[in-house]
Order: structure tokens, then sequence, then C-alpha cells
């Protein structure tokens, strides 16, 4: 392989401020425990070869400027793979990069949980929540299990440490309740919105105390300890944007494995903690 198809780590944190760029992790085991470099998306190399065609005609529509790939030290899966990207992908106006030294030297330099304690706040800050969303419907439509929405489930699979980046609206119409028991020491938390919760606190005992704050400033507060990276969207008027607030309530995820959304422990059979009140 030649030398210029190779990208340091450093090389990849600059591109994460002014470039599109997709980066692909196709280890096959420790992308959860033992941490990913944000927003990458998981496509073992055991199976890579069966979703590359995918992958091509993803890119067909959607194309980055660079796709990264990389497995745990970019010694044999990592090339392996993005040569397999590249057969497929003759005519491609987009660069095939392989991560030198390969999540082992990412994570030396920004490790941490989910290898981005050193990093995850740039990562935040950069303007690619059209790619992402983009990202978001492909995987609704491919119905593999990767995506969630709805404010509930979205937080569920957060709780769950499944959650690879979240996403929302900025001015979504949900909030975080908490329902706190004079007479225990466990809360209870909703996701409501507006209409719900006033409806709820009218209604609520006198023993209980609420506490409501919009989902969009909880998340803003304590994106850091989220564990999954957190994009924030405005309305730009395009198509999938309005898809994504009419179809999806405004709050979707994208998940690092596949997930059984049942009701988590906390939800009660109350209307008000149903899903669908936003």
């Amino acid at each position: 392989m030649a030398e210029d198809d190779r990208i340091s780590v450093d090389a990849l944190s600059a591109f994460f401020s002014h470039d599109s760029t997709c980066i692909i992790d196709v280890r096959d085991e420790d992308f959860d425990v033992g941490g990913h470099i944000p927003g990458a998306r998981h496509c073992p190399s055991d199976s890579f070869a069966a979703g590359v065609g995918y992958l091509a005609r993803e890119f067909e529509g959607d194309a980055p400027d660079t796709v990264v790939i990389h497995c745990q030290y970019s010694q044999v899966r990592g090339p392996a793979c993005a040569q397999l990207l590249r057969a497929h992908t003759p005519h491609r106006p987009y660069q095939i990069r392989v991560l030198d030294g390969g999540f082992a030297a990412w994570n030396a330099k920004y490790g941490g949980r989910g290898g981005s304690s050193g990093f995850i706040a740039h990562v935040d800050a950069t303007p690619r929540s059209k790619s992402t969303l983009q990202k978001f419907l492909a995987e609704v439509a491919c119905d593999r299990g990767l995506a969630c929405s709805g404010a509930l489930n979205c937080m569920h699979c957060v709780d769950m440490q499944a959650a690879d980046t979240l996403i929302c609206w900025e001015s979504v119409d949900a909030y975080r309740v908490s329902i706190h028991a004079a007479d225990a020491h466990e809360h209870q938390v909703l996701y409501l919105s507006e209409t719900a919760f006033l409806a709820h606190q009218s209604s609520h005992s006198g023993s209980e105390s609420l506490e409501a704050i919009p989902l969009v400033q909880w998340l803003s507060a304590n994106r850091s300890t989220l564990g999954a990276s957190l994009e924030l969207l405005s309305d730009d008027g395009s198509v999938e944007f309005q898809q994504f607030c009419k179809a999806f309530g405004g709050v979707g995820a994208l998940l690092r494995h596949n997930v059984v959304l049942g009701r988590p422990p906390h939800e009660t059979d109350s209307p008000e903690a149903s899903d669908s009140d936003f």
C-alpha cells in the first residue's frame, strides 16, 4: 500500500473540523468494550465483503470527501477492507485511506471511554449534522436495527450505552421530567411533550415533586457524560429535516449494535409516559 493511502491520527483529527469524513471501524470485537473513534461506523471485517456493495451505493448518493478505514492496528483487516471498497468504487470522487496505527494509535492519543475523552468536545462542534441525518434515514430504510427514534427509545439506548450518535432537533417539544416521591429514595424519569407535562403536573400527587427541563437543554448540559456524540439540528428546510421531524418526532439515534426496545424499568403504564406524546 502506498504511503499516501495512509492517514495519521493527527491528520484525521484535523479533518473533523473542515472535511466530510466517514470513519469505518472494521474490528470484529471491542467496538463497545474497547472504545471507538467518535462517529465511526462499525462494519466488521468478517461481514465486510457481503456489505461492501451497500456501502458503495450509499456513497454514490451521499459521497464523503474521505473514507477512513481502520482495525485495531491497521495491519491486515483495515487495509484488506479498504482494498475491497476501492475495488467496488473504481470511479469514486472520494479518497479511501487507512488510519496509520489503527485504533490503537488513536486511543494512545485520545484514549478514554469511547476512545474520545480528549476529543469529544471538538467532535460535537463539527458541522456534520446533515450527513449524520442522511445516515440515520439510510439506517432506518435498511431496517438493520441500528437506528431508533423518539425520546424514550433514544434515551433508553443512551442509558444502555448502545447509542453512538444522538440526533435532536434544537426546538423539539420534549421535556425530561424527574418525579421524586417524598417517601422514596428512588425517582422516576419521563420524557413528555409540554402538553403532556402540564397535564401530568395538574394531576400529580402532592407527595411528589416534579422537576422538568427541556430535553435539548438537559442533553447540552450533560453531553460529556452521555457516552454518545450529540448533534443538534436546526431547520434548514431540507426534505430530510422535515421527514426527521414529522416521521420520527425530531429525536433519533444511530446505534452501535441492535437493541431490543422494551419498556424501561422506570416507565409506567400511564399515557403520560408514552413515546407518542412527542
